[in-house]
């Protein structure tokens, strides 16, 4: 893109700006935005996003309350449309010993409400219930009213839905 961005550093506070459209924001970001930060701090911020269905935000905070009061990692939840993600994040020398630090945390979470838990990150449940399509072999349509269609539009949002998605009326 055209969009500029720039890092200003003046009388001891740095300023960051980046383009807003994602296409242009996103390079700029990983690729100076970044390794710059990463230089100032000497510390990586590395976090994991587990995705919930079928529970509540209430109802999983109270679920996982006592590990939301640790500091590094910190366990956030967020509710968003029909599910709730709880983010977890660590501060490390470098991602890998971020990882390490979320690892016991996560699997706690997973112990407590892992069969609410369909995806990790950016896996969508759309994207999470055509891989399971797929590897049954099983094929779904919808009827939907009310919905205007909506359904049918996330399922094939997905590449590759038509190997399981019949269609819908």
């Amino acid at each position: 893109g055209t969009a500029p961005g720039f890092i200003l550093n003046k009388d001891g506070k740095t300023v960051i700006a980046l383009p807003g459209p994602p296409h242009e924001m996103q390079p700029m970001w990983r690729d100076t935005v970044e390794p710059y930060l990463r230089r100032l701090s000497g510390e990586v911020i590395f976090s994991r996003t587990l995705r919930f269905c079928g529970i509540g935000e209430a109802a999983l905070e109270t679920e996982l309350q006592d590990l939301m009061e640790h500091a590094n990692p910190t366990v956030a939840p967020y509710a968003k449309l029909a599910e709730v993600h709880i983010r977890l994040t660590a501060k490390a020398a470098d991602e890998e010993e971020a990882q390490r630090i979320i690892a016991p945390v996560e699997e706690e979470i997973r112990r407590r409400a892992g069969r609410y838990l369909y995806g990790i990150d950016e896996e969508t449940l759309e994207v999470v219930v055509g891989k399971l399509l797929r590897e049954r072999g099983l094929t779904l349509a919808v009827a939907e009213s009310c919905t205007g269609g909506l359904l049918g539009g996330r399922i094939t949002n997905v590449p590759g839905s038509s190997d399981y998605f019949l269609g819908g009326v």
